[in-house]
């Protein structure tokens, strides 16, 4: 159910009372699932609240019921002030939220073909290769499925990695070929340290490794790095973070730090761009279900590694970000052992075009960088 109404600086008020209760309304896009009852209760703090600042009762519109199926419309100036028009909606944790027309305008969508897990009681596994890509053997059952793909760039700046659980901005590199695995450590790995104290507050980041992905097989071979993955899922679990805290640190710092927050968060960026052929894809923290996620299993050579596996609910809410460029990096939540309500995951992965890639377009090449954060 959507309802339409004009919102002012009210809202804010409402924002700031509702964070008061513990709650956290976040400025975003979408509609609602149709579940009127909830609906109705929202809307009702909204028209009490915005009664209450405006001094009167006289021009809140009449409350939706909980029977009513079809959207409610109004449009009431609360105060002199010029209000925008907004559409109000609920996160799948039933909070209010909303998105104003002006982005909704311009909230366009793309079809694309994502991988997910099916529920099945198995444990996925796959055995990791040295190159690690599709051929790898693996077990599990998987179904592809077409999605709409919302474009994140009208509202790059408002993504928050504590909400959505990832961010995009501009950050240019001095790296000048990322396949050169000294200069990338020795470059690119101290931008990205000062980056990420930067955007997180953390008091240390710890970066343990990086993957380069090519579109191009021939390309891909030559150089031995990895395809894009077409697979949805996350790189951590409950389990496999903290143990992953434990391979990298001291023993003794390990523990001491894991008595702390601490978060994972992967940085990917295109090597070259636009990127028009297999775009990263990610799927936003409070859209994603509490049985949504598989837990699978990775066997590498000398260790066993944990990720989650996606699988589909149609509440699920994907964005991407349109050709993106070099100079453009995207943070993916991976894991933050905070149970607070805030983003503790995404899910992501490479989707492809539903009528197939063009053969005439580049191929993608891209790098993801693992980072370990501690607070």
């Amino acid at each position: 159910m959507v309802i339409d109404f004009k919102m002012d600086s009210y809202w804010e008020h409402l924002v700031d009372a509702d964070i008061e209760q513990g709650e956290r309304p976040a400025l975003r896009r979408g509609r609602f699932h149709d579940n009127a009852e909830v609906v109705a209760g929202a809307l009702n703090r909204l028209m009490r609240f915005s009664a209450s600042v405006a001094g009167s009762s006289s021009s809140v519109p009449k409350p939706c019921t909980g029977n009513q199926r079809r959207p409610q419309r109004f449009r009431e100036n609360l105060g002199a002030k010029t209000p925008r028009r907004g559409i109000l909606r609920l996160a799948n944790n039933g909070r209010p939220e909303i998105m104003t027309l002006e982005a909704q305008a311009h909230d366009d969508t793309v079809q694309g073909i994502l991988q997910f897990t099916v529920h099945t009681g198995e444990t996925p596994t796959t055995q990791v290769g040295d190159g690690g890509g599709r051929s790898d053997p693996k077990t599990g059952t998987y179904e592809m499925k077409q999605v709409a793909i919302h474009t994140g760039r009208p509202a790059a700046d408002s993504f928050d990695l504590e909400r959505q659980g990832f961010s995009f901005l501009r950050y240019p590199t001095a790296v000048r070929d990322f396949t050169d695995r000294s200069e990338v450590e020795s470059v690119y790995y101290p931008e990205l340290e000062r980056l990420l104290l930067r955007e997180t507050g953390a008091a240390k980041v710890v970066i343990f490794d990086h993957t380069i992905r090519i579109g191009d097989p021939a390309k891909r071979d030559a150089l031995g790095v990895r395809d894009p993955v077409r697979n949805a899922h996350n790189d951590f679990t409950d389990e496999s973070a903290p143990q992953r805290v434990r391979d990298l640190l001291p023993a003794d710092e390990a523990e001491e730090r894991l008595n702390r927050r601490f978060t994972s968060i992967n940085v990917w960026r295109p090597l070259t761009g636009p990127v028009r052929t297999d775009p990263i894809a990610i799927c936003e923290w409070n859209s994603i279900g509490a049985n949504d996620m598989i837990v699978a299993r990775r066997v590498y050579k000398d260790r066993v590694g944990g990720i989650l596996n996606l699988s589909y609910n149609p509440r699920q809410r994907w964005y991407y970000f349109p050709e993106m460029e070099r100079d453009e990096v995207i943070l993916l939540k991976c894991f933050d052992s905070e149970r607070d309500g805030r983003a503790r995951w995404t899910a992501h992965a490479a989707f492809e075009d539903p009528d197939g890639n063009d053969s005439s377009l580049p191929a993608r090449e891209s790098i993801e960088v693992r980072t370990l954060l501690f607070y």
